[in-house]
């Protein structure tokens, strides 16, 4: 019976010193470090193209041989756009993110517009194309980035003078007079862009650009017209991020 006891008292004090063991490993054992979420890799450099549409708004005022002023008129336009992008991201935190870009995009419709009348002669205004080099500052949910924009902006502009009827100056009726020119001006926008693949990002964007204006000379007519333009446009776009490490953690 003694034997049977002491054999039972054995059993337990080894069970509880077995516990103990467990216990105290458990408690000096350092904790597991929790996984690092990840985070979208923004940085690097980058090339994409877009689509989209733009509306434009030109100021026209017309003088004379002399300098004189002699009428004042406005158009608009619009046109289905296509082109490309360049830029560069640096993450500046996991949220933050600085970035460069310059862009051209060509016009394929009637972005401009027309008018018409006897002593002036027909005018079609055509933007038939326009770019900008911008800084972008975006805030970074991952994958998805709110970004505003600004900067430098230009439009290629040319005004063809038909003179329709009579004679004016030297425009005879069916003389047709072209100018052309680069106007500058400034740009800004805003948009969103999200990363669907490590490389791979889509974008839509609203930008603005407003240009100076620009004398264009009809030496047949004896005319110049300084002609201002506003554009508006909306585009959509996908870039490929050349960097090497993909989704990163910080």
């Amino acid at each position: 019976m003694q034997k049977r006891v002491l054999t039972l008292l054995a059993a337990v004090v080894v069970s509880a010193a077995s516990g103990d063991s467990t216990l105290a490993a458990d408690i000096l054992s350092p904790p597991r470090a929790s996984p690092m979420p990840l985070v979208y890799d923004w940085s690097g450099f980058y090339l994409g193209g877009h689509i989209g549409y733009a509306w434009d708004q030109r100021d026209n005022d017309i003088y004379g041989p002399t300098g004189s002023f002699l009428a004042s008129g406005s158009t608009s336009g619009s046109s289905v756009l296509g082109g490309v992008q360049i830029g560069y991201n640096f993450m500046l935190s996991p949220n933050w993110v600085l970035g460069f870009e310059a862009d051209y995009s060509g016009a394929s419709g009637n972005m401009g517009g027309s008018a018409s009348d006897a002593n002036f002669g027909q005018r079609d205004n055509k933007i038939d194309g326009f770019g900008t080099a911008r800084v972008r500052i975006g805030y970074a949910w991952s994958r998805l980035m709110a970004y505003g924009t600004g900067g430098f902006g230009w439009a290629h502009e040319m005004i063809t003078r038909t003179q329709v009827t009579g004679t004016v100056n030297q425009a005879f009726p069916g003389t047709v007079e072209e100018a052309a020119g680069l106007a500058p001006g400034w740009a800004a926008g805003l948009g969103f862009e999200w990363g669907v693949q490590p490389n791979w990002t889509l974008r839509a964007e609203y930008l603005h650009l407003d240009l100076a204006s620009q004398s264009f000379a009809f030496p047949a007519a004896g005319q110049s017209i300084q002609s201002g333009a506003r554009i508006d446009a909306f585009r959509f776009g996908v870039n490929y991020i050349f960097n090497v490490g993909g989704p990163r953690t910080y």
